[in-house]
């Protein structure tokens, strides 16, 4: 393809789809100092619970089940990008845990929130316990 085909294409569909108060809204000023702190800015996660950015209600858990609100009973701690902590709702009596995650924006802060009822480990039965071999199997 050659920079001249393409221009020209951009010209013949600029022509017959241009409409000037849909069009001019979308330009912005080159020259408004806003424009390049705006287009400079990168997105990041924020990793410390005690930041101002970290919004204390988004780590309030309610039981999807009940609608109770739960307690948390682990600390938080900061894993691949999300804030995690073991809740338990005592009416259900289950136990979840959460996840919130809070990215920074140029303009906002968004927040995610998961929830995953933690399943208990099956207990081990006497028969899946190792049993010593008998001396005469080894001969």
């Amino acid at each position: 393809h050659t920079a001249k085909d393409d221009s020209m294409v951009c010209v013949a569909l600029l022509q017959k789809t241009y409409c000037k108060e849909r069009f001019e809204p979308m330009i912005n000023d080159t020259r408004n100092p806003e424009f390049y702190r705006r287009l400079c800015f990168k997105p990041y996660y924020v990793n410390d619970i005690n930041d101002p950015l970290v919004d204390r209600k988004a780590l309030k858990f309610s039981c999807e089940h009940c609608a109770e609100k739960m307690r948390r009973i682990t600390k938080w701690r900061y894993r691949n990008r999300w804030f995690c902590a073991d809740f338990h709702c005592q009416k259900c009596n289950e136990t979840y845990t959460c996840r919130v995650s809070f990215r920074k924006n140029y303009d906002d802060v968004v927040i995610k929130r998961r929830m995953l009822l933690k399943q208990e480990k099956p207990q081990s039965e006497e028969n899946d316990e190792m049993q010593p071999v008998p001396a005469a199997m080894l001969e």
